[in-house]
């Protein structure tokens, strides 16, 4: 952070602006009226975009760089499991089908992904479309499927992960393609996966 300004001394030792004679020049090497934007990933690959969505490694860089601010974008991976408990660890990351209803899946950047440091985890909302789409108890043939999804990269189970799904596409192991979600408030389309 670069000020430009008049210094005077408070109490006669620590320097500081004098009020309304000061401006901050730069902050993190930008000098516009614009503040700066969020820091963009460092390691994977996309932009966030639907025509670009980022992927798994990405996302976590995302998030990272952000300091774990929100931050709404497209997400494209392949579901490999849920989590079974509150917290993320390898104790409770499960990389096949659950005996119940789960309210989040784990996407990686590969479908046969076991490391759970390389997942994140996607919440679905009790009863909601997303949980009846997406959920492995109620769509077996969507382990190792690939899915694109539009939500909030954000902490979730103490992670990198995405919440307050609005859209999602499915392309499961059947090659059945599902779209979940709002498709008529933005300008979302149907896009080739794979």
């Amino acid at each position: 952070m670069i000020i430009y300004g008049k210094l005077t001394n408070y109490q006669g030792n620590t320097p500081e602006t004098v009020q309304k004679e000061a401006y901050l020049y730069s902050l993190n090497g930008n000098t516009g009226n614009e503040p700066p934007g969020p820091v963009g990933p460092t390691e994977g690959n996309g932009d966030g975009t639907l025509d670009s969505p980022y992927d798994v490694t990405a996302a976590q860089s995302l998030y990272t760089n952000n300091d774990g601010q929100a931050s709404k974008a497209y997400v494209k991976g392949y579901i490999v499991g849920y989590v079974n408990g509150n917290k993320m660890d390898a104790s409770t990351c499960d990389f096949g089908y659950p005996s119940a209803a789960q309210t989040e899946i784990l996407i990686a950047d590969s479908p046969q992904e076991s490391d759970y440091t390389k997942c994140i985890p996607v919440q679905l909302k009790k009863d909601s479309d997303f949980q009846m789409g997406l959920d492995l108890y109620y769509n077996q043939t969507n382990l190792g499927a690939e899915v694109v999804l539009l939500g909030s990269i954000e902490k979730y189970f103490g992670v990198c992960g995405i919440k307050s799904l609005e859209w999602a596409q499915v392309n499961d192991m059947t090659g059945d393609v599902r779209t979940i979600g709002d498709t008529s408030s933005t300008n979302k389309r149907r896009i080739n996966l794979r």
